[in-house]
């Protein structure tokens, strides 16, 4: 073969290579005696800061596969789930919500999230060209309609934790051995201290979660957060004979939100604020309770039976379904919540009794009395419970608002209460026997008699009372003037 038939011979073969570049770029694992020399996909993990609204507040996060001939980049995203979905809350409330793995382009993702004036972070991870290649695929693997689908959990799988694996199985489990050490804070605290700014939302997260969610973490199960796995992605650095290298080889700043405050360090202490709010409705329930008993105000009586229905009902209905999550579901976040204690499913009788409350009838009262009695009951023991091991719940600010409503409650309906009954315990005379009677006339003799003050003249004794004149004429009976002649 001449020189010439030998050149034009491995143009060709050139020529092939690149025709078949496209393909391997599309997608398709080069060969492995290839892969080496193809241009790789560059993998990098995609943080984005939190939003406004409350499924937005723990941010959120993504891989981006660039592939350096072509486009476009695509972004995988494990956090997609359906707002129209009509068993969308039945799914939520049983555990069995679904998220999957959507793929979109990137330069469409910064827009959405620059509409929403969320941060974009970047970080170009360092792997080699065999772990670019296995990522790609696998995340095109997973991206199809028969895999994309996974069981969604708050804090164990979830659309960081999905990123956190992929990241750690490119790396060979890398980042899971440089994670292992004692995490910050619990689950909790993190919770708590991203939602602390919506009060409504704090507060529901703080009382529907037990203490599955107060155990002690590492930085490992931490990463559930993007901003945690993004700041444990940057701490890495390997070591090696050729010196030192950091898995983040670049860090790129899409964009950055405007006007948006800090992220907290830490959650706010809320206990005394909680204590204070439970002191105050107490402390109300035993005010209107005394107006209605001493002054007898409707009034009083009314807004005091509206507001300790309402309270039954919410707590009565917060108890119920603690207890329903924890039997009926598989949401492993409220088992074991202790707040059931705080929140007595039986404070839903309150609203039933409340009509014969306000009217006044003693069985009603009895039986509301009787609810919240059993309730302080219970609110005392959680409190007590607390030097036991296995109730290690974190709930002290739910302690301290519903301790106090519960004891301003029993007080309260004390009251209601004793206002019925006090006129039926009012002790009656009984006479006395012969022998009594018999001693205190021989005293009364022998004792010296004091003089009677002379009463001047033409005076006359004080008019009685119109109330006492009624009652002793009722009991004389009619006057003889009155009674009728004989037939």
């Amino acid at each position: 073969m001449s020189w010439f038939t030998r050149s034009w011979f491995a143009l060709v073969v050139l020529l092939g290579f690149m025709l078949a570049a496209p393909r391997a770029h599309a997608g398709l694992r080069p060969p492995d005696d290839r892969i080496w020399f193809e241009p790789a996909p560059q993998i990098s993990l995609l943080t984005f800061g939190p939003g406004d609204e409350a499924f937005f507040k723990f941010g959120h996060n993504a891989i981006r596969v660039h592939y350096p001939n072509r486009g476009p980049d695509l972004v995988y995203n494990f956090g997609t789930f359906r707002f129209d979905n009509p068993f969308l809350i039945v799914d939520f409330l049983t555990g069995k919500f679904k998220y999957w793995l959507s793929v979109s382009t990137f330069q469409a993702v910064v827009e959405a999230y620059k509409a929403e004036n969320r941060d974009v972070l970047e970080q170009v991870l360092t792997l080699n060209n065999p772990d670019q290649w296995d990522v790609a695929e696998a995340l095109g693997n997973n991206a199809q309609p028969e895999n994309r689908y996974y069981l969604y959990d708050y804090y164990r799988d979830n659309c960081s934790t999905r990123v956190r694996d992929v990241i750690d199985k490119a790396t060979h489990g890398a980042l899971r051995e440089h994670s292992d050490g004692p995490g910050q804070m619990s689950l909790r605290d993190h919770t708590l201290r991203l939602v602390a700014d919506e009060l409504w939302l704090y507060i529901g997260l703080d009382i529907a979660m037990g203490s599955y969610i107060d155990q002690k973490e590492t930085r490992w199960t931490e990463m559930f957060l993007p901003e945690r796995l993004s700041e444990g992605v940057g701490s890495i650095v390997f070591s090696g004979v050729h010196g030192t290298s950091p898995l983040v080889k670049k860090r790129i700043v899409h964009y950055a939100s405007v006007g948006r405050p800090m992220l907290r360090t830490k959650p706010p202490a809320r206990t005394l604020a909680f204590l204070q709010t439970g002191l105050v409705i107490g402390g109300a329930w035993v005010f209107l309770a005394w107006e209605a008993y001493r002054r007898r105000q409707r009034w009083a009586r009314a807004l005091l039976v509206i507001s300790m229905a309402l309270f039954g009902l919410v707590a009565g209905i917060l108890g119920t379904l603690f207890l329903g999550l924890w039997i009926f579901t598989n949401h492993q976040v409220a088992f074991h919540n202790e707040n059931i204690l705080q929140c007595a499913p039986w404070g839903l009788g309150l609203p039933i009794t409340a009509w014969g409350l306000y009217n006044s009838r003693l069985g009603a009262i009895r039986w509301s009395y009787r609810l919240v009695l059993a309730g302080l009951g219970a609110s005392v023991l959680g409190l007590i419970t607390k030097v036991l091991p296995f109730m290690a719940q974190h709930n002290e600010r739910i302690i301290a608002l519903f301790l106090p409503i519960w004891c301003g409650a029993v007080a309260a309906l004390y009251l209601l209460q004793l206002r019925i009954v006090r006129p039926l315990l009012i002790p009656v005379a009984e006479p006395a026997s012969s022998e009594v009677m018999a001693e205190e006339l021989a005293t009364d003799a022998e004792a010296p008699r004091e003089p009677r003050p002379s009463k001047p003249p033409n005076s006359r004794p004080a008019p009685k009372p119109k109330r006492e004149q009624e009652d002793e004429e009722e009991q004389r009976g009619p006057s003889p003037s009155q009674r009728p002649a004989p037939a």
